[in-house]
């Protein structure tokens, strides 16, 4: 399953993210979820087979130069504290691809005065923050071995990053968006899940989290994911769009 959906890039973001949002707000919300829509995805962005484990299902992406991909969801009546425990992805970089470059991230699209709209400065106060895996960069790499749905050693490197755990994973853009700024990313001013929430809240206290987004935009090369989730809602299970029937995949 792939998307069409492109976006532009940006410094300090690696894309736009007022036009991203504004693409995004002419889609209307679907499905009874109480707080958001349904993962979508975007870009090179695709659910398959687990290349070593068939009867898995993740999320493949495929980086190319000047391209962005993952998958995202909309949320409702969502503040920062209500994605505690629940902001977190699994990932296996597929040899010589790793992180770097501010990628892979889960980005938060913050509405900070509550109006439901997202305007960055000079137009408005809200803001992106930005969660990253540890380290920041040089990840562990690996190539799977194909099971074939046959015992088979895996060689697939996966690690779990929980984004709302103790380790410093926050910055946010503009950086001009808090006061003091937080990042950038490996910075003095990084800040662990914790911090930020208590930053956010304290700032901002009528916010509001108007998206979650997995995003890869960096050095080409091809990602799997598996357990993406914000909130209640997990891309590998309940959370995927539609009922995935994909073939077996190297």
């Amino acid at each position: 399953m792939k998307s069409s959906l492109r976006v532009g890039l940006l410094a300090a973001s690696c894309f736009s993210l007022a036009s991203f949002l504004a693409f995004a707000q002419s889609e209307q919300p679907r499905g009874p979820e109480p707080h958001g829509t349904n993962w979508k995805l975007f870009g090179t962005a695709e659910t398959v087979r687990d290349p070593e484990n068939p009867q898995n299902i993740v999320l493949r992406l495929e980086v190319v130069a000047g391209g962005a991909s993952g998958a995202y969801r909309d949320l409702r009546n969502t503040k920062i504290w209500h994605l505690d425990h629940q902001l977190s992805f699994k990932r296996a970089f597929v040899a010589p691809h790793t992180c770097g470059g501010g990628a892979p991230r889960m980005t938060l699209f913050i509405d900070a005065n509550g109006d439901g709209r997202f305007d960055q400065a000079p137009n408005g106060p809200d803001f992106a923050a930005h969660g990253h895996p540890i380290p920041f960069g040089a990840c562990d790499t690996s190539l799977p071995t194909p099971s074939n749905d046959q015992p088979a050693t895996s060689t697939l490197v996966w690690r779990f990053e929980d984004l709302t755990d103790v380790l410093p994973r926050w910055e946010v853009t503009p950086s001009t968006a808090t006061n003091p700024p937080i990042g950038p990313i490996g910075g003095a001013g990084t800040l662990n899940w914790d911090a930020l929430e208590a930053a956010i809240s304290a700032q901002f206290p009528n916010h509001q989290v108007l998206r979650a987004m997995l995003v890869e935009d960096a050095a080409p090369g091809v990602t799997y994911y598996d357990l993406v989730t914000a909130l209640e809602l997990t891309l590998g299970t309940e959370g995927q769009e539609e009922a995935p029937n994909p073939g077996p995949r190297n």
